[in-house]
């Protein structure tokens, strides 16, 4: 075992155990390095792994195994074809005919089958549609962009009654003028009293 702890260095592992307690991080990181280095692909199929270790494996630290280039399917299609099926079997047989098609190392397929079949197809969609995911992705995809929501919502309120009070103001600005040339000054007052 020491020797195995030699070679891993926490820094180059902890991105992959932000999303866990500060406490599990370290050992989350040690087993997402035992897992990619060290377990062969019958060692990890056996095993139920998290999602959160193994979709940076597969999307991140894995992704040479893998050959996307050989899917000639639009991102579209893939979502049509994937909704249309209905029962687990026929799902399981289109994610299937996917990574058949893009040259994955036994490796990569052990780790992928550890996900259930909605989380196959989600990561499959993503590596196909999208740029390549970095670590620094997978770090900051959980970051609480609340308080920036919260933020511009209150802005956004704040223009809006802003808006709405020049509209008014601007409105009982051009009664208050016509009022003062159309009519006497007490006939004004009255009006001004009782639109209020």
């Amino acid at each position: 075992m020491a020797k195995l702890d030699e070679k891993f260095n926490s820094k180059d592992w902890e991105w992959i155990a932000v999303h866990f307690p500060r406490s599990k991080r370290e050992t989350m990181a040690k087993v997402a390095w035992l897992i990619c280095c060290k377990c062969t692909p019958e060692e990890i199929s056996q095993r139920k792994i998290d999602p959160r270790i193994v979709i940076p494996l597969c999307a991140i630290v894995l992704l040479d195994e893998i050959d996307i280039s050989n899917l000639k399917i639009s991102t579209v299609n893939l979502i049509y074809d994937y909704t249309k099926f209905k029962r687990f079997e026929q799902k399981q047989e289109f994610i299937d005919s996917l990574t058949y098609s893009i040259s994955s190392s036994e490796r990569w397929q052990s780790l992928f089958k550890t996900l259930d079949i909605d989380l196959q197809f989600t990561l499959l969609y993503r590596l196909i549609a999208y740029r390549p995911a970095t670590r620094d992705d997978w770090r900051d995809i959980f970051l609480d962009v609340e308080l920036k929501f919260s933020k511009e919502l209150y802005l956004s309120l704040l223009l809006i009654l802003l808006t709405v009070l020049l509209f008014f103001g601007f409105y009982i600005g051009v009664f208050f003028l016509e009022g003062i040339n159309n009519i006497n000054l007490f006939v004004f007052h009255l009006k001004w009293c009782m639109w209020f």
